[in-house]
């Protein structure tokens, strides 16, 4: 019976990895590390803030480099469920500052993750974030 019962429960239950094709990106995972210690070298970091009246993310590169060579892409990762992932191409204004609308991202627990490249050199920034309702 117990048998029977765990074969109908796995059957109607998917299991969601943390992300498809991880096998592949495990063999990645040194670049990784790579990006995430030349960022952790630049002098001023990455940062961000959220304005939760505006639903708005404001991420502001440091101000050692030129924005205009900035180039990549943020990444809204829902570890709950990757069908609400959502990607942005990084387009920072001239001071480093880029705005992202958050509005139509479910409220809860989201990590923030941005791959940018200055150049050739690629660097990497992750956070956590929690994005509440506009009331």
């Amino acid at each position: 019976i117990f048998l029977l019962i765990y074969l109908v429960f796995s059957t109607f239950n998917s299991v969601d990895l943390v992300t498809d094709n991880y096998y592949a990106k495990d063999l990645k995972y040194q670049e990784q590390i790579d990006r995430q210690t030349r960022t952790a070298n630049l002098k001023k970091n990455l940062s961000w803030n959220y304005l939760p009246q505006t639903q708005v993310i404001q991420i502001i590169f440091p101000a050692e480099i030129e924005a205009a060579r900035i180039t990549g892409k943020v990444i809204f990762f829902r570890p709950s469920d990757a069908r609400l992932d959502n990607s942005v191409s990084i387009n920072p204004d001239h001071s480093g500052l880029q705005t992202i609308d958050v509005g139509k991202l479910k409220k809860g627990l989201w990590r923030l993750k941005v791959f940018w490249k200055l150049d050739t050199i690629d660097y990497y920034y992750e956070d956590i974030i929690n994005i509440q309702s506009a009331r």
